[in-house]
């Protein structure tokens, strides 16, 4: 076995989220960082390390029917996979902690009477067998192993489905910097910061000039993912390095319709597009029929932050 004396041998960890016939929200400290509302069979893959702090990181999954207070169908179903791997060893296959499964209770049986409380959808939790040639997933002194704690489904009184665990991360995992900051109202003088903001953000874009607003964004992905240069730095931001090619373009800002949304308890904020549900921030690149949705949370602490 390997202990992990340096934080740069800590796990990189990620969220494989697998669904179909069903609309899927994760939030992770209650951040939205996943969302489908198409219902279309998929399978994604979520680096989740700049959302983990030290402490309880609360993993929530909401699932709901394709139809506003319907049923699910029996083929709705949901699979989480929380995988680890480690930023040293970038060879090693990515190895499961746990995985949440849900899916849908069979419909009861013609003629047949159900009787006391209404019974839960299903949902399990796998745990990975113990691999006695994996590091330990801590410093020394500390608990060997972290665990995945899943708690039963919770019916909504809309259909919907909520299911929420905990990972618990000990130290030289970093506290989480937005828990330092402000609470936000929801209220139009946030809204009309966040507008300013937003203006000044696409501008910046725009006409470059751009890395004042992301230098904290950009840092936040060094340290989470172990980055080692500029260019890394770029790739994992997504947008920048497609803001300079000719075939991509930013999109006007809409004219009107910006909703405000608040998370993580009113500590973060961003503004949405109402037509769209998506930040109006969007890069298009009209020749390959493709677009980039460039998402922007902010904090407040004494001053406006760009965190994401």
């Amino acid at each position: 076995m390997q202990v992990l004396l340096h934080p740069s041998d800590q796990p990189v960890f990620s969220l494989a989220v697998r669904s179909a016939q069903c609309m899927v929200e994760v939030r992770l400290r209650d951040v939205p960082v996943f969302c489908d509302v198409t219902g279309s069979a998929l399978s994604v893959h979520l680096p989740v390390n700049e959302w983990l702090f030290q402490g309880a990181n609360e993993i929530q999954v909401l699932v709901s029917p394709l139809e506003d207070g319907a049923g699910f169908g029996r083929d709705a179903r949901l699979e989480v996979v929380l995988q680890h791997k480690f930023a040293r060893d970038v060879v090693r296959n990515l190895v499961a902690i746990g995985t949440l499964s849900w899916r849908p209770d069979p419909p009861l049986p013609p003629g047949h009477e159900a009787h006391g409380d209404l019974h839960e959808d299903s949902a399990t939790r796998e745990a990975e067998e113990d691999d006695d040639d994996a590091p330990l997933l801590a410093l020394p002194g500390q608990a060997e192993e972290l665990t995945w704690r899943i708690g039963s489904p919770h019916k909504l009184r809309n259909q919907s489905v909520r299911i929420t665990s905990t990972l618990m991360l000990p130290p030289p995992w970093p506290v989480c910097p937005w828990g330092r900051g402000q609470m936000l109202p929801d209220d139009q003088r946030t809204h009309f910061a966040l507008h300013g903001l937003l203006r000044a953000f696409h501008e910046r874009l725009k006409q470059g000039g751009h890395e004042d607003f992301i230098k904290v964004r950009r840092a936040a992905l060094e340290s989470a993912y172990y980055l080692q240069s500029a260019a890394e730095a770029d790739d994992a931001l997504g947008f920048t390095h497609l803001l300079g090619q000719k075939d991509w373009s930013l999109q006007p800002l809409p004219a009107g319709g910006l909703k405000l949304e608040l998370a993580s308890q009113g500590r973060l904020a961003r503004l949405l597009d109402e037509a769209t549900a998506e930040s109006p921030l969007v890069l298009v690149n009209e020749k390959e029929g493709l677009a980039a949705v460039v998402d922007a949370w902010w904090m407040f602490n004494g001053e406006w932050i760009l965190v994401r």
